[in-house]
Parts: C-alpha cells; sequence; structure tokens
C-alpha cells in the first residue's frame, strides 16, 4: 500500500486511509466493504455499524485465509508437478547419456576398417 492518505466513505463514516494501488482501486475498495456492511445490516434486519464493520472485516479475512490457503496448495501441487517433470528428465538424460557411452565405447572397441 502507498502511504499516500485518502478520504472515503464507508458506511456512513468519512474516513482516511492509505491508498492502495491507486486512487480508483482504493475507492472501489471501500464501496465494496461498505456494501458489505449494508448487506450484513440489512440482514440483521438492524443498524449497528460497529459489529457490521466488525463482521465485514470478519468475512474478508476469512476469504483472505481461505485465498492464501488455495494458493499455497497450487503453489505445492506445481512444485510436485515441477519436482516429478525433473525426475523424468533426468531420468531421460542419464538413458541419453549411458546409450551415448555404449556407443563411445562400441566405437573404441571396433577396429578400424582396414
Amino acid at each position: 500500500m502507498k502511504t499516500n492518505p485518502i478520504e472515503v466513505t464507508i458506511g456512513r463514516k468519512a474516513l482516511e486511509v492509505p491508498m492502495a494501488d491507486d486512487e480508483a482501486t482504493t475507492r472501489r475498495i471501500a464501496e465494496q466493504v461498505s456494501a458489505r456492511m449494508d448487506a450484513i445490516e440489512e440482514r440483521e434486519g438492524r443498524v449497528d455499524s460497529y459489529e457490521a464493520a466488525l463482521r465485514a472485516a470478519m468475512a474478508y479475512a476469512v476469504e483472505l485465509d481461505q485465498t492464501r490457503r488455495t494458493l499455497t496448495e497450487e503453489r505445492h501441487a506445481h512444485q510436485r508437478e515441477r519436482d516429478q517433470e525433473a525426475r523424468e528428465l533426468r531420468k531421460a538424460l542419464t538413458t541419453i547419456a549411458n546409450r551415448l557411452r555404449d556407443l563411445v565405447d562400441k566405437a573404441r572397441s571396433t577396429p578400424p576398417p582396414a
């Protein structure tokens, strides 16, 4: 995040927050948080901005945690695939090297034509 603060409205409160990538992104994020708070308040049937803010923060934290776990799992799966491909490549190269060594040995043991 950039350190330049920007004023946004979340819920019914104007706040100065650190700018995300740019102003548009920061405002879009603030609108998403505000919309989530509004949905929580509507679903609960009462207006409690503090509780809605806490629930919205928790919901985003859960989503972030799930995203991080998914990315970690995907990263591990890709690493396993790369490791398997490296093993297969190493095996193929070893086979080629052995065949080349056999050809060189055969060429050395064959007398030259007369």
